[in-house]
């Protein structure tokens, strides 16, 4: 696995969440080269990642603009890391695994990503969030 940016930011106390996200992002990444800003961290986590108060995640939030990406992570999702549930909708789907609870959303209007912490760990704008 070559992306190890969620580990080595040491982004979740739970270094199992850490590589649950490595695994997903260097998968995407890897198939589809440039990505790295197509598929960002949202919600609750762009914000702490952008500076907001620390709080309890009850689901990692992704968000892509990329419909490719989306249903590539719809098919393949259970072949990238372990999944106990998987809920798939138009535009968002939600996953169960044993270490966390995930959501990946499809957003056509998702413009904006930025590299919070000038090391390639992107998220949504926070101008972007609710």
């Amino acid at each position: 696995m070559a992306y190890d940016l969620y580990s080595t930011e040491k982004v979740f106390s739970n270094e199992l969440a850490n590589i649950l996200c490595n695994k997903v992002l260097d998968n995407v990444f890897a198939t589809y080269p440039g990505s790295e800003t197509k598929l960002v961290a949202t919600n609750e986590l762009a914000k702490i990642l952008q500076g907001a108060p620390l709080t309890a995640l009850p689901v990692i939030t992704f968000v892509t603009n990329d419909a490719l990406i989306y249903g590539y992570l719809v098919q393949k999702l259970q072949t990238i890391i372990t999944v106990q549930t998987q809920v798939a909708f138009k535009n968002r789907m939600q996953v169960v695994t044993a270490v966390a609870h995930f959501e990946f959303w499809y957003d056509a209007a998702f413009v904006s990503a930025v590299n919070v912490n000038a090391s390639g760990v992107y998220a949504r704008n926070i101008n972007e969030l609710n």
